[in-house]
């Protein structure tokens, strides 16, 4: 008796909604698909027609014919496929609660099946034989014998006769005899061969159609496959249509010509031998390509192949039998198709082009292009081959799923709603990309358990589609569900061998549960796969750039294995490679600017889950509280924050946002029982809105209040920004364009000094009510457009232009609480009103920049950068003194300052970079000569980058200028240790008006509280902190290091850095820069957490040695709580204590 979705659940919908996993529960089995005659049964006699979308109950029957096959999913969500001539009893729990036991009864044929649990309760029974199953993948056979097999392929199973009981592992297959009971081990032939019948396979019959006229039963064959291929297994093979043949072929011998009528029959058995492919029926479909005469025989072959993974020889049989084996288009198709599973992109792409120059009305090859195209993140392209496969045939199945699929990717949300619901209701059945479509729509919009459901279906449909494997493990990623995300990521790296996102998103899960060793090995699995054309475009950018390899060495205390690795992941154009560089480089410029840069990419940056990675963005909204305690002597530090930020999926498009607020304070008790305090709070409020894909638009605002009090002296700062940016993303350019405007203002007091004018004495309440007052205001603007503009898949072209602007104003006087006087004319008597010294700076650069980058052979990448940069700086400064009484008079004396006046200039700066990386991986070299300035602003959205080198922007004030040669080598000596040389010789020229009289603006730092570093340990601390209290100075320093990777249970990072200094201002700085430092640090990890320790020993050039030692312990507790405590001993230096924490909502 048929039991249709809503007839079955009519009466309980209309008193209960449950979810989706939910409806599952309730312990019923569910149809997904059916081909061929499917049939059911409530008491395995009398027997009715099964369609898709059919709920069976425990204690029905299901059978299939020889051509029939089904795919079900049973109670506890495994996914189970059908075979042809089989029949089983379906045994379930009325409650999935009662923890009921689930049983396939097998009377014959072949069954496959996938668990989707890490434990599950499910019997296989043959006959003669019980199973419990404790893997994840096996296959079931009775034959006609009556003789039962049971394969493992992924995990263990126990099975019992009459006689014996066994554990069969992976790769072995049971025999049991049901008369005796005997049961005999060996081991699976090809476990591919014995996929075969879960494969998704479709026949191509055009591609080897003799060409003239065809016979009227070739026709309408065609007719009835394209229409309802569903059935058409029954007609295929049927008695009926091979004595039409027969008949036909009797009165047509001498009547084709130059097409015979041995022509259409070998035609006509090889369409047989696909549809048997597609059956899994693999003796007859073998029989049917080995006898057959055709050239198109290999093509076939090569297709079977391909859908067994063996691709190599599958090209092979294509490479040999040549290009007119089959009609115009399809070979090149095939070709397409295997590179497309390999994950050459590229090569696919081309492929199919030159199928589509030969074939222009092949609309096949339209809907791979088009796959590729959304692979590749390339939508626009593939938005057009969708349209060209609709101009020329009316919509498949597969086009309604491909395009389905590229809406929900786009953030089409409500055409996707559209495109999947109307043909999920449409009487065919769903296809597999209909479902991966539907799944990660679902998981956008937050439905995690309906994606799952979802993402079942397709892999139920075709198993052997990796993605939908992928989301199954994303689904489970947001459920927190780990060993179950662990182990689909892992089934989608087995069915997509170099695809890396598997990879790195199970090296991602691993460290945010701390378990850093698993995470290694991940993150080196993918660091192996050179691939990296696949887009991640519709997976979650975190806020540190958590899908980079490189970050996945960070956090195990690797940095310079982190850079190298990270390096061959960079792109100009991907969001998370600028964030992950922003949240690991030492240079405060460099790193806010890429942040800033990264933001403005992608938008949906600011709503991703903070702690806990974010498979795709969702809707939501996450928290997080931080608190800190700090103790150095008599010092105490207090830090506290707590941000919100959320993402929202609706008809305006994409929307997130970011709201978080902090504040530290610090208690110092010095030497002289002076009382210093220091309280800094800062609030951040961001929001990112992407209205349709390409499109993003994002605001930032910070305010930032600081006040410090020492003893009788109080300073009051406060920093404010506002920036907004806009980005346009096409297939091959992408262009930001950016402003921002930010103003501090700062006042400054102190008791008041005595003047230093001889001719001026003090009022009488000048102790009581006189302060001296710095007053310093600042205003800065920017204006920037970056383009990045992919002219080939190995040469780019960025294009960036920008203004900057700054403002200055310093204010140095007297303040009088009653606002009277405080000094006193000796000679006349006169108050003096104002005596201040007032300074203004008003600078503006404009500047335009060209790079190019070149990937030659032997992957060397060329670099070529050029910059031109024009400024203008007026400086000005006014002494003035107003007298009051009866004749009052104002005096000033300007620019008495000798840096006084106007200067405009133009300057010409540029670079040239090489990157260079061996073919293993082993070896890579980076070399960059760079001149280049720092712009007058804290954060540009386009800093300088040479082969992955950066100008030494920290030893720069604004306006400041680096000519700077670097080179870097890194080679992997052995398996787990790696050595890493580096070399940086500099001429550093800073603009005096910096150093003596003005302060940069800072406020763009405070948006790297975006960016919570969960995994900053001291092995990240830096060597030397630059100190920019020179005007020219040139710098030279070498290092060489060596790391261990994480094995023997710790990890290493040491080595011996030195610093030379020349040029005017180097003997000021001899204090501050050492000449040599010799650095070691452990990184152990332990139950969910990470113990490190560093060792430092700086050397002066008086010989004088500082040792300072480091020790950090970062520990999970639970799933929402991280806890890190810090210490710090120094020689020269006090000891230091910290412990925090951060809980996550």
């Amino acid at each position: 008796m048929r039991r249709q979705l809503i007839s079955l659940f009519a009466l309980a919908l209309f008193l209960w909604e449950p979810s989706a996993t939910e409806a599952k529960a309730v312990g019923n089995f569910e149809v997904i698909s059916v081909e061929g005659n499917v049939s059911e049964s409530q008491d395995g006699q009398s027997w009715s027609k099964t369609a898709a979308a059919t709920i069976l109950e425990p204690q029905d029957w299901l059978k299939t014919d020889r051509i029939g096959m089904a795919t079900l999913l049973l109670p506890d969500s495994t996914q189970t496929k059908i075979g042809p001539n089989t029949k089983i009893k379906l045994i379930g729990p009325t409650d999935l609660k009662q923890n009921n036991t689930i049983a396939l009864n097998i009377s014959s044929g072949k069954v496959w099946s996938r668990t989707n649990r890490v434990e599950v309760d499910l019997k296989i029974r043959i006959p003669g034989a019980t199973a419990a199953v404790r893997g994840t993948e096996w296959i079931a056979q009775v034959d006609e014998s009556g003789i039962g097999s049971l394969a493992v392929l992924a995990g263990t199973v126990e099975i019992k006769t009459t006689k014996k009981t066994a554990l069969i592992e992976t790769g072995q297959v049971a025999s049991v005899d049901a008369v005796t009971g005997n049961l005999t081990i060996s081991s699976v032939i090809s476990s591919n061969e014995a996929r075969q019948f879960i494969y998704h396979y479709k026949a191509q019959p055009l591609a080897y159609l003799p060409r003239g006229d065809a016979p009227d039963w070739a026709r309408e064959l065609i007719r009835t496959y394209e229409s309802d291929n569903t059935n058409f297994a029954s007609s295929i093979f049927s008695t009926k249509l091979r004595q039409i043949i027969t008949k036909w072929t009797d009165r047509n011998k001498e009547r084709m010509f130059p097409v015979t009528t041995a022509d259409w029959i070998a035609w006509f058995e090889l369409f047989q031998a696909e549809i048997a492919i597609g059956l899994g029926d693999e003796t007859r479909a073998k029989k049917l390509i080995e006898q057959s005469d055709a050239k198109a025989r290999h093509w076939v072959a090569a297709k079977h192949l391909l859908t067994q993974g063996r691709f190599k020889d599958a090209k092979r049989i294509l490479f040999e039998a040549g290009d007119e084996i089959v009609n115009e288009g399809y070979y090149w198709l095939l070709l397409g198709s295997i590179e497309t599973a390999v994950g050459e992109l590229a090569k696919a792409r081309d492929l199919l082009n030159v199928g589509i120059r030969e074939a222009p009305s092949l609309v096949d090859i339209y809907l791979a292009s088009a796959n590729v195209e959304l692979l590749r993140g390339k939508f626009n392209r593939a938005h057009k081959y969708l349209n060209a496969a609709s101009d020329i045939a009316e919509p498949s199945q597969e086009y309604i799923s491909l395009v389905s699929r590229y809406y929900v990717m786009t953030g089409q949300v409500q055409k996707a709603r559209s495109a999947i619901s109307s043909h999920k209701t449409s009487p065919h059945q769903t296809t597999a990309d209909l479902a991966l479509a539907d799944s990660l729509l679902k998981l956008k919009l937050n439905a995690t358990d309906d994606a799952l459901l979802a993402a079942l279906e397709a892999t139920a449909i075709d198993t052997n589609f990796s993605r939908a494997q992928l989301y199954q493990g994303i689904g489970h990623l947001h459920r927190r569900e780990t060993q179950l995300a662990i182990r689909r990521f892992a089934d989608a790296e087995r069915l997509d061998p170099l695809d890396p996102i598997p990879n790195l998103l199970a090296a991602k899960l691993f460290a945010a549960e701390f378990d850093f060793n698993n995470s290694q090995l991940e993150a080196e699995k993918a660091v192996r796969k050179r691939v990296v054309e696949r887009s991640a475009t519709e997976f979650a950018t975190d806020q540190t750039g958590g899908l980079n390899v490189g970050r996945r060495y960070y956090e195990i205390g690797l940095p310079q294995l982190a850079i190298t690795a990270s390096q061959h992941q960079f792109k100009a154009r991907d969001p998370a490679s600028h964030v992950y560089e922003a949240s690991v480089s030492h240079s405060d410029f460099y790193s806010t600017s890429q942040l800033m840069r990264g933001l403005s990419l992608d938008s949906q940056i600011l709503g991703v889950r903070r702690d806990f990675p974010d498979g795709v963005s969702r809707n939501g909204i996450r928290g997080v509280v931080s608190a800190e305690y700090s103790r150095v002597d008599e010092t105490i530090g207090r830090y506290s924050s707590t941000g919100l930020n959320g993402y929202q999926h609706s008809y305006l498009g994409e929307i997130s946002w970011l709201l978080e607020g902090g504040s530290f304070d610090q208690e110092i008790s010095d030497p002289d029982r002076r009382n210093i305090t220091y309280s800094d709070r800062t609030v951040i409020a961001a929001v990112g809105w992407r209205p349709k894909y390409g499109h993003d638009i994002s605001l930032y605002a910070t305010v930032s209040p600081f006040r410090a009090d020492v003893s009788t002296q109080t300073t009051d700062l406060d920093e404010n920004r506002l920036s907004v940016s806009y980005t346009n993303t096409s297939d091959d350019v992408t262009t930001i364009i950016y402003a921002a405007a930010q103003a501090s203002d700062l006042i400054s007091r102190a008791p008041a000094e005595e003047p230093a004018n001889p001719f001026f004495g003090i009022s009488p309440d000048f102790t009581a009510n006189c302060s001296d007052e710095v007053d310093r205001r600042a205003d800065g603007d920017s204006v920037e457009f970056s383009s990045v503009i992919e002219l080939s898949d190995n040469e780019s072209l960025l294009v960036d232009g920008g203004y900057h602007a700054i403002k200055n104003i310093s204010q140095i006087g007297f303040f009088h609480k009653e606002q009277l006087h405080c000094y006193e004319d000796l000679d006349f008597g006169d108050p003096i009103l104002r005596d201040d010294l007032v300074e203004q700076l008003e600078q503006s650069d404009q500047f335009f920049s060209l790079r190019g980058m070149w990937t030659a052979r032997l992957g060397v990448e060329i670099d070529l950068f050029a910059k031109l940069v024009s400024t203008h700086r007026a400086f000005n400064d006014n002494l003035i003194t107003e007298y009051g009484g009866p004749f009052p008079d104002v005096y000033s004396i300007d620019n008495i300052n000798a840096l006084s006046g106007s200067v405009k200039k133009t300057e010409s700066l540029g670079g040239a970079g090489l990157y260079w990386a061996s073919g293993n991986g082993l070896t890579s070299l980076q070399l960059a000569a760079v001149r280049d300035r720092r712009p007058l602003v804290d954060a540009s959205v386009s800093p300088t980058r040479i082969a992955g080198i950066t100008p030494l922007y920290d030893w720069l004030h604004p306006d400041g200028i680096t000519e700077q040669i670097s080179v870097r080598a890194a080679h992997k000596l052995s398996q787990y240790f790696s050595v890493t040389a580096e070399h940086t010789s500099a001429d550093l020229q800073n603009n005096p008006i910096f150093i003596d009289y003005f302060a940069e603006q800072q406020s763009a730092r405070q948006i790297r509280r975006v960016a919570l570093d969960r995994y900053r340990s001291p092995l990240h601390y830096q060597l030397l902190y630059p100190d920019r209290g020179f005007e020219q100075l040139s710098l030279s320093s070498s290092s060489l290091t060596v790391e261990k990777s994480l094995v023997g249970g710790f990890s290493t990072s040491g080595g011996v850095t030195g610093w030379s200094l020349s040029g005017k201002d180097a003997p000021t700085m001899d204090t501050s820069v050492p000449k040599m430092a010799t650095h070691l640090g452990i990184s152990i990890p332990i139950k969910r957490g990470m113990l490190s320790t560093r060792l430092i020993d700086y050397r002066y050039d008086n010989n004088e040695s500082d040792i300072t030692f480091f020790v950090q312990l970062q520990r999970r507790f639970g799933s929402r709580l991280d806890i890190n405590l810090n210490a710090q001993s120094s020689k020269r230096g006090s000891s230091f204590f910290s412990i925090g924490l951060q809980g996550y909502l």
